[in-house]
């Protein structure tokens, strides 16, 4: 009998303006004591690499899709969804793994690398300027089709919510944006979903602390 698998690389990811070489600690996220890993890194840059965990990724898509080996699903019913526009790849992996029952095997090689420019806009950072993001509306409509009874899965999408509703507050009042936002939200997911630590809204304010003065490329 052949199994289905879905391989997951590790990707590197090139921040250019990051050069300083890190050792990966854990360290504590917030004065509750839960934990938060140190991003782990290769010749000083942040490798995004994170060991497959179910429950992650149906909080968040944490799968880079150029790290990502699929057995052919060609005669099934598994589509990419043509209504999105983004996170197509996230709804994806979620179809091969709940539809067909794909198993996930993580490989901890780097294959590819991915540049990230701090001082740049991409696709995803410059979305993070809009509001409502269309990430956002891709994460509701996704919600809603693969709802889970899971806890933590539902305290984590809820914590996700209010993220945005806070994130939106700050756009409408015309405030700067970090730009690499998700990577560190990402980082925060993993390192508490990994280690059974519920989440804590007090901790979204922090991933904002440079969003303190106007910014003028958004229209008033």
């Amino acid at each position: 009998m052949t199994s289905s698998f879905l391989t997951t690389l590790s990707v590197g990811v090139t921040r250019l303006s990051m050069t300083r070489r890190t050792s990966c600690t854990l360290v504590p996220s917030s004065p509750t004591g839960a934990w938060t890993p140190c991003r782990r890194t290769l010749s000083g840059y942040p490798l995004k690499a994170y060991p497959y965990d179910p429950r992650f990724l149906l909080v968040a898509n944490f799968l880079h899709t150029g790290s990502v080996i699929v057995r052919s699903f060609r005669d099934t019913p598994v589509r990419f969804e043509a209504s999105l526009t983004v996170c197509e790849d996230w709804d994806l992996w979620l179809a091969l793994t709940t539809i067909l029952g794909y198993r996930v095997a993580f490989v901890d090689k780097v294959t590819s690398i991915y540049h990230q420019v701090s001082e740049v806009t991409g696709l995803v950072s410059g979305a993070q300027l809009e509001s409502p993001s269309k990430f956002a509306l891709a994460r509701t409509y996704i919600n809603a089709k693969w709802p889970s009874a899971d806890p933590v899965v539902v305290a984590y999408r809820e914590w996700m919510g209010a993220l945005e509703r806070h994130r939106d507050d700050l756009i409408a009042r015309r405030r700067r944006m970090p730009n690499l936002l998700f990577d560190a939200i990402l980082d925060y997911l993993h390192g508490r979903i990994s280690h059974g630590e519920w989440p804590d809204h007090a901790d979204i304010a922090r991933f904002f602390g440079a969003a303190g003065q106007p910014r003028e490329r958004i229209p008033a």
